[in-house]
């Protein structure tokens, strides 16, 4: 093969490559947050309810909690995710659900949990969920339906309810409990199941945070269009400006939650016009804005994006979706809209609906789509090869 040839290869091979993962890709944080009702990358303290999927990254420590409730009015899109992913250990008791997705059919429309680590053991109330557990699994029952399999990487301590022979629990380790009609198999090894469960988790996580980042950085660009007003004493009204590319943004700085304290009320032409709300400010956050009676019309078509924050605290109420990829938040209200949030610790339920509408502001400026600074000087020097062999080429043509 001519110098040509195997150059062309080479930077062929680059353009295909595409960027490296690290840079992030906006367009795929936000679809993941129209998909998950929760993501959080790190830690969680659970103990409510999450009406739609949930996906943790670390490890979820609190009390019973409940996925999958659904919304009879507000749902999530459609997806393949199950109804919780958890990449580390789970202590408290995880009840799997599978309720309305906004009225247009069930929110698990993939049932099941994948939990990288230890699980401690729940409930699940969907027939056929799937079940994959990379540590030990230490509940009383598993009420397994025709056809279902259970892959657990270490040790079973459980009861499996089956009800004939089609039912299958698989184990890294130990079995230790009855099979009632179940299929019992143990001892296959320690992480036969790792590359679907703890790998596959991991990696996961830090593809979803380096979204969400490359998210967050893209919305915080964006140039400002609308406005807040004063309804009476201390009750802002967010103005919603289409700036002529068919969404609304407001950029606002802390001095927001200090100038304001009374009611919030969103003014939007409809709820068709996505808005985009930066907070700037790198310190703790703490909301307490009552929520006027309209505003939960709006749970769809609001991103609030704390691009900055490292603390953020929902005393009241919150409508919309909240973006913040570097804080840790708290709440003991619900949140009814897309949680992306770096750790949380639950004190309240999170709502269904995730955003819904479009991303016509990452039309040309979303991250992940430019190659490192090292694929462009391996791009150049291609290009340069190639350049040179033409050259020689023509000259020996001549």
């Amino acid at each position: 093969m001519s110098r040509f040839a195997l150059s062309s290869v080479a930077v062929l091979a680059l353009l295909t490559a595409g960027p490296a993962a690290a840079a992030g890709n906006a367009s795929a944080g936000l679809q993941a947050m129209r998909e998950l009702n929760l993501i959080v990358l790190g830690d969680m303290k659970a103990g409510h309810e999450t009406e739609g999927k949930a996906f943790i990254g670390g490890n979820v420590t609190g009390s019973t909690s409940n996925f999958g409730i659904g919304n009879a009015s507000q749902g999530a899109a459609v997806s393949t995710r199950r109804t919780l992913t958890v990449g580390g250990d789970v202590g408290p008791t995880m009840n799997i659900n599978q309720g309305s997705n906004g009225g247009n059919g069930n929110v698990a429309t993939s049932p099941g949990i994948l939990i990288g680590g230890n699980y401690a053991g729940g409930n699940f109330n969907v027939a056929g969920a799937a079940i994959d557990i990379g540590g030990n699994f230490s509940s009383g029952n598993v009420n397994l339906t025709n056809g279902q399999t259970v892959n657990v990487g270490g040790n079973i301590t459980a009861n499996a309810n089956g009800n004939n022979n089609s039912q299958t629990v698989n184990a890294g380790g130990s079995i230790n409990g009855n099979a009632n009609g179940a299929v019992f198999n143990a001892n296959k090894g320690a992480g036969w199941n790792a590359a679907t469960t703890s790998l596959a988790v991991a990696a996961e996580r830090v593809q979803l945070q380096s979204d969400l980042q490359a998210l967050s950085s893209t919305l915080s660009g964006l140039a400002n269009t609308s406005n807040v007003t004063s309804s009476g004493a201390n009750n802002p009204v967010i103005h919603a400006v289409d700036g002529g590319q068919g969404y609304a943004v407001l950029n606002l700085t802390s001095a927001f939650f200090t100038d304001y304290a009374g009611q919030l009320s969103y003014d939007l032409p409809s709820t068709s016009l996505p808005l985009i709300v930066n907070v700037a400010g790198t310190g703790a956050f703490t909301w307490g804005l009552n929520p006027a009676g309209g505003n939960k019309a709006y749970n769809q078509s609001v991103i609030w994006n704390f691009y900055e924050a490292s603390s953020i605290n929902f005393t009241t109420m919150f409508n919309g979706s909240v973006l913040a990829p570097y804080a840790t938040i708290s709440n003991n209200t619900p949140i009814e809209g897309s949680v992306a949030v770096l750790g949380f610790n639950q004190g309240g339920e999170v709502h269904l609906g995730t955003y819904a509408l479009g991303e016509s502001f990452l039309t040309s400026t979303t991250p992940g789509t430019v190659p490192e600074p090292t694929v462009w000087a391996m791009l150049i020097g291609g290009f340069g090869l190639v350049g040179a062999a033409m050259r020689k080429r023509r000259a020996a043509i001549a």
